[in-house]
């Protein structure tokens, strides 16, 4: 019918337009792609393509083919539509509508061009858009239409048009919200709580992946008799929550009389009123009284404990009838707040046959930082809670799995894939470990795989790069923010991201104050337009439609009393974007709002706007910059309500400046303020949450005054002040400013008086330990550790502990003579013996038997670089796999051997017994090792040498006033080079420490060596440099603790 009314040129027009989409089991016209290089014929096209749909709909009305109501569709606008919408969906309530009318007297005295904005010329749609006004008049309250006459062209009436509009509409939609909010029916909150968990559950339940082998083990353990509870338990992203709500609504149909099954589910942490343990058993509680007509064993109250919440649903439990079977599920226990993982606080202990009780967790939530992680054994404690209990793992998708589910989730929705589109899916199906800890594909992997899937049309015959890329669920997080980034603008899009995850959560509010106090989001959203000063903010909308874009993967939980959103999958709230470096001003701006305007943290609140594009300047008349009001909400003070009785506090603001406090973040500032450090001593101990350790010498100054009173505040947090003052006086007149700063306000709040200088006496000495000689020594984040001659001490200070604890581990030989300390690992070694520590499980590992080790080091993480003169060759072993991965074997012993790191890799230096030295280059391409020979040296030039960085090697004698400049990687004829005319060459070992290699240096049993010329000034200086990083060094040592009969080994 569509062809046959159609004219030749008008067929041929929309098959170039037009293109069948077969991938929808009912295939479907698409519009093709508009080519942006195109965007001046496409309007030419756009014109006609709007005339021939029109008169195809007015036939096709003609021949009854389609309703008035189909036909209108063709002829009136977007907005139109909208408007006959809302008159269709708010038929019985017509007082929800308000309506405006404009009505210009002068329009025909306008020129062209704004005659154009403001009247409609389309004879047709004039006619349509006047059909629609009378409907309005005829359906709305006259209450709630308002007329407007104005004389565009003049002036004053024009502003008194536009001030009269807006009083009315500020008026007419206040009385529209008071009304409705006196309309709505008072809140049940249990009902309320009950039917989001509901909606939760069929939600969840749309994306199950079909798991039969887990159903029938929950089946099997719903019909049985043990009395403990089930529990599954897997990876992030593993499916368990879809598999929880399969099973709420499948248990049904296993039983019999299913009438008398009751089903009460909890996604924790999926709801505002889930975050914490407490407010769900609150509502199990009321859940269950109110389906057995029962009473609990005591009245529920604001204050009742959580102990007393679990004494009364192990009550209720027992006054269950018989007959009656109540299926209780906890989903993601890992979703709680980290006070909630210990189970045995609030999880019943004694269940009768009629009630079975079903949780959900990850086995273990490992908090990262820097060398320190906490872990939370949860499924561990759970285990122990109940031995007899039933257990299931879920596992990643085998191949044939990992397919069916994807085909499943076509077949629902109604879809398929060309074949050519399914080759590109297949890899996706195989099984990938990027580490061992994360194997793929898991049903979070297969989701975002399948979403973008979604976009394709069977006309896509050409593969997507960035897809083919994907191995991982970080891959395809990846891919989902790139393209979402296309969409919302890159700037805005990953920065809203990066804020969410850093503060672990955002309300609306903070969210869309803190975009808008980002000059950097503003100059990328403000590019042909400004907002008005007064009111200079990110509009709403531009967030509303990245949450819209992203509903899946975020939640509304509460937090500290606020309702924020985060992210729903571990996954994606440990999904970094930036990079550290890259992080910092974005965290620099998080904490100045929350902190305000200390220290060096910008004044968000009175900054004004740069402006960038040079548009907006030009159209500026040459303004750079403009004061501006971002109308960002004040922050409440910290101490919120303050009597006699009790101090309410700001634990939000609080807890927010307490998040990312590792050695790698921006100055924290807050830590200055006076007003901060008494409203947390209140809340916390000063242990909990900071470390005494900081890049930033006056706050590694200033913690280690809070450290060395930290026993006395954590019982008498008012005595602050004194303790402050009292340590800092009689450092007044070299104080820094920040410091000095809060030394004043201490004073100004200490009503106490001071000790006489002579009769203070402070240590800052937490510890002293009696451990013997000392070997080695070398210090990491938060973490020092020792070798003795049959001993390895490992100390660690953490937030919740600044005296630390120590590890004590026998080495299994005293033969070790030597230590390698690696990012990852520790090598003992000797001539003969190997032995890796492997540094976070705190365990020994690889094991190694040679003769005659002449070098050992650490390559790229978790390669260790071997070489022995014996076996005449130099191997790369995996320290976690305990293999052998890469050798290179020479037709000599080997005498000497250094190394050097460099990016993925090392640059080796291998000297024979028959004189040639063979320098190699060892790198590592995903995940392999291997070794290139790059220059060989037939005699060395002098005795002595050492690598001056990646590409150049030193060689000198002591007492000689020239040294060869050796450069391997050049061509064969450039690369010695004499350089002469030195006083003298000076050289000094480093024995005790193995630090970091730097591009410049290389610290190791080499040594350094420093070429001095006319005079000794900079040699001198450098040599200072050095000795003053060892004081340092050590200075941060004995911060935590003494070591009694210790040696260190030094040779200069």
């Amino acid at each position: 019918m569509f062809k046959l009314i159609l004219t030749v040129d008008e067929r041929t027009l929309i098959d170039e337009v037009y293109v069948l989409d077969e991938n929808l089991f009912e295939p479907v016209y698409v519009l093709r792609p508009v080519d942006p290089q195109r965007r001046d014929k496409w309007r030419i096209i756009e014109k006609n393509l709007t005339r021939i749909l029109r008169r195809a709909a007015d036939i096709s009305f003609e021949n009854n083919k389609i309703t008035q109501s189909e036909r209108n569709q063709f002829h009136i606008s977007v907005t139109a539509k909208e408007i006959v919408r809302a008159l269709e969906n708010n038929a019985i309530d017509p007082q929800r509508m308000v309506a405006f009318f404009r009505e210009i007297e002068d329009i025909n005295e306008l020129d062209i061009k704004l005659k154009s904005k403001l009247i409609d010329t389309d004879h047709e749609t004039e006619i349509l858009l006047n059909q629609i006004k009378s409907n309005i008049r005829e359906r709305l309250p006259l209450e709630n239409q308002f007329n407007y006459r104005v004389n565009w062209k003049d002036v004053s009436d024009r502003i008194n048009y536009l001030v009269k509009f807006q009083n009315d509409f500020y008026t007419v939609i206040k009385r529209q919200i008071d009304y409705y909010i006196t309309q709505i029916p008072a809140k049940d909150i249990l009902y309320d709580e009950i039917l989001e968990h509901a909606i939760q559950c069929r939600m969840l339940n749309k994306r199950y992946c079909s798991r039969d082998e887990i159903l029938e083990k929950v089946r099997a353990y719903v019909l049985s008799n043990v009395l403990q509870p089930c529990m599954i338990f897997g990876k992030s992203g593993s499916g368990k929550s879809s598999i929880m709500a399969q099973i709420a609504i499948k248990v049904l149909e296993w039983f019999s009389n299913p009438n008398s099954v009751s089903i009460i589910i909890r996604f924790l942490g999926a709801t505002p009123l889930s975050s914490d343990i407490r407010r769900p058993l609150m509502s199990i509680i009321q859940q269950i009284c109110i389906l057995y007509h029962l009473m609990p064993s005591s009245p529920i109250q604001d204050f009742t404990t959580i102990e007393e919440l679990k004494t009364i649903l192990q009550n209720l439990f027992m006054q269950i009838p018989i007959n009656e079977q109540l299926i209780l599920l906890f989903d993601s226990i890992d979703q709680l707040q980290v006070g909630d993982y210990n189970c045995e606080k609030w999880l019943p202990i004694n269940y009768p046959s009629n009630i079975k009780c079903i949780l959900s967790t990850i086995p273990v939530i490992t908090e990262d930082n820097g060398e320190q992680k906490i872990e939370y054994k949860i499924l561990n404690g759970l285990i122990s809670l109940f031995p007899n209990g039933t257990i299931i793992e879920i596992r990643e998708f085998d191949r044939n799995q990992a397919q069916q589910v994807v085909y499943s989730w076509l077949e629902r929705d109604g879809r398929r894939l060309s074949p050519l589109q399914m080759t590109w899916l297949q890899p996706k199906f195989e099984s990938y470990s990027p580490n061992r800890s994360d194997p793929e594909p898991t049903p979070l992997f297969l989701s975002l795989v399948y979403q973008i899937t979604q976009t394709w049309r069977s006309f896509n015959d050409k593969p997507d790069r960035d897809f083919l890329k994907i191995h991982s669920t970080r891959d395809a997080i990846n891919y989902l923010y790139n393209q979402l980034s296309k969409k919302h603008g890159d700037i805005l899009f990953k920065r809203a991201m990066t804020y969410l995850r850093l503060a672990g959560g955002l309300s609306e509010t903070e969210l869309e104050d803190i975009l808008s106090a980002d000059d950097k989001i503003l100059q990328s959203v403000f590019v042909h337009y400004l907002p008005p000063t007064k009111i200079f903010r990110l509009p709403s909308t531009l967030w509303i439609r990245i949450r819209n874009d992203m509903h899946k993967y975020l939640i509304e939980k509460e937090i500290d009393n606020t309702l924020i959103i985060y992210f729903y999958h571990r996954r994606f709230q440990q999904h970094s974007i930036f990079n550290i470096n890259q992080e910092k001003p974005i965290e620099t701006i998080r904490r100045a709002y929350f902190a305000g305007p200390v220290g060096n943290f910008p004044n968000l609140y009175n900054q004004p706007f740069v402006i960038e594009s040079k548009k907006l300047i030009e159209k500026m008349n040459g303004i750079t910059s403009l004061v501006v009001d971002r109308r960002l909400t004040k922050q409440r003070p910290y101490v919120l309500n303050k009597n006699e009785q009790e101090c309410i506090f700001n634990i939000r603001r609080i807890n927010q400046l307490c998040l990312n406090l590792d050695i790698y973040r921006p100055e924290p500032y807050f830590l200055y303020d006076y007003n901060f450090m008494w409203g947390f001593l209140h809340c916390y101990k000063m242990s909990d949450r900071f470390v005494a350790d900081s890049s930033f010498p006056e706050i590694r100054f200033l913690l280690t005054q809070y450290m060395s009173c930290s026993s006395i505040l954590d019982k008498y947090p008012d005595n602050f002040a004194f303790e402050i003052v009292s340590r800092l006086t009689s450092s007044i007149e070299i104080l820094p400013k920040f410091i000095y700063n809060l030394f004043q306000q201490c004073l100004n709040n200490c009503v106490l008086r001071m000790l006489e200088s002579d009769t203070r006496t402070f240590t800052t000495t937490m510890n002293k330990y009696q451990i013997g000689v000392v070997n080695a020594i070398c210090g990491a984040y938060n973490t020092l550790y020792v070798f003795l001659s049959q001993r390895f001490l490992i100390f660690r200070f953490y937030a919740q502990d600044w005296t630390g604890k120590m590890f004590d581990y026998k080495l299994p030989s005293n033969e070790f003579t030597s230590v390698k300390f690696g990012s990852t690992d520790i090598c003992f070694y000797s001539s003969k013996l190997i032995l890796i520590f492997q540094k976070f499980d705190h365990h020994f590992g690889l094991h190694l038997n040679y003769n005659h080790i002449i070098h050992v080091d650490f390559i790229h993480k978790e390669g260790l670089f071997v070489c022995s003169r014996d076996n005449q060759s130099i191997d790369i072993w995996h320290c976690l796999d305990k293999k052998l991965i890469e050798q290179y074997v020479f037709e000599a012993p080997i005498l000497e051997c250094s190394t050097i790191e460099r990016h993925m890799g090392a640059v080796i230096r291998v000297t024979l017994e028959t004189g040639l030295t063979h320098y190699l280059i060892a790198t590592n391409v995903q995940g392999k090792f291997h070794f290139q020979l790059v220059a060989t040296l037939n005699k060395k030039p002098d005795k002595q040498n050492i690598f001056l960085n990646f590409e150049t090697d030193v060689y000198y004698s002591e007492g000689q006033s020239h040294i060869y400049l050796y450069y391997f990687e050049r061509a064969e004829n450039d690369r010695l080079e004499k350089i002469g005319d030195y006083v003298a060459v000076v050289e000094f070992t480093q024995l005790a420490f193995d630090s970091q290699s730097t591009e410049s240096s290389v610290y190791g049993n080499m040594g350094l060596i420093y070429k001095i010329k006319r005079n000794y000034t900079k040699a001198i200086k450098m040599l200072e440099n050095f000795l003053q990083m060892t004081l340092n060094y050590l200075d941060a040592v004995s911060a935590h603790l003494e070591l009694e009969d210790t040696y260190l080994l030094w040779a200069v």
